[in-house]
């Protein structure tokens, strides 16, 4: 939570100066990280990772992963909303999802 106490600090002086905030995550965070980014991120990237609580908790020693990490997303669909692009094509503000699933063999 100290982390995200600073990059909430750090991201309130980078926006009012213009800076756009992306942030990629692993989609295990905190909802009280999450709720001390709210209004600060600008784009949200989770990387969420496997959906198999047995394969979690071998690989990422967690267990409840998949549970977590939908909750996770959910937050930051409701802080950031849809990705949108503005007139050049960049995303702007939004959530984007992309998954780096770990196979099994």
């Amino acid at each position: 939570m100290f982390c995200a106490a600073s990059f909430r600090s750090i991201g309130t002086v980078a926006m009012t100066n213009g800076l756009k905030l992306p942030i990629n995550t692993s989609a295990y965070d905190s909802m009280t990280s999450l709720h001390l980014l709210d209004g600060v991120i600008d784009i949200y990237m989770p990387d969420f990772k496997l959906w198999d609580s047995q394969q979690s908790l071998r690989y990422l020693k967690a267990k409840d992963y998949a549970e977590m990490a939908c909750g996770v997303v959910q937050e930051m669909h409701r802080q950031v909303g849809t990705l949108k692009f503005d007139e050049d094509g960049l995303a702007r503000r939004g959530y984007y999802w992309f998954d780096t699933l770990l196979c099994q063999g």
